[in-house]
């Protein structure tokens, strides 16, 4: 069975630490939109727009970010993953794949994918669970989000 995307919705984004910006596509928000089949939201301050959109590929969640060109910037999206995503290259596959681009046709890829080296274990409700992280400073942050929203934090361990 093939795998699709859609838009999900914000408060579905379940981050604990902070997002692991994985690449940017040279490529307008608009024309993701239409290749993806997505909806972008925009928010707009003083000086610029941003146009942005949380979406799942299965059970993967990514965050879609364009701003407006600006004097610095050129047009582009940014693709974010969760903090403790593992399966790193399935979403750079399948997203290279469906808006028809070769990794060269990149701007920027995340140069660090490498298996997630920092776990942290918790007691929750449903019992022990595990969260991997790429580096140590996501895997304190996210045992920070756990200890402030009452989740018992069993261990913070390099694996």
């Amino acid at each position: 069975m093939s795998l699709n995307i859609a838009k999900m919705k914000e408060q579905d984004w379940s981050e604990i630490s902070f997002p692991v910006q994985l690449m940017a596509f040279a490529i307008d928000f608009s024309v993701v939109e239409e290749r993806l089949c997505l909806q972008f939201d925009t928010e707009e301050d003083d000086e610029e727009a941003m146009h942005f959109c949380f979406a799942e590929i299965g059970d993967k969640k990514i965050f879609f970010e364009s701003r407006s060109e600006g004097p610095t910037q050129g047009v582009h999206t940014l693709v974010s993953v969760l903090s403790y995503e593992t399966d790193w290259k399935f979403i750079i596959d399948f997203l290279l794949e469906k808006l028809s681009l070769n990794k060269s046709d990149l701007m920027w890829l995340q140069s660090k994918l490498t298996p997630s080296r920092w776990e942290v274990a918790v007691k929750t409700h449903k019992g022990r669970e595990k969260y991997f992280f790429p580096d140590e400073s996501r895997a304190r942050s996210s045992a920070d989000y756990f200890k402030n929203n009452g989740i018992e934090v069993l261990n913070v361990s390099e694996i």
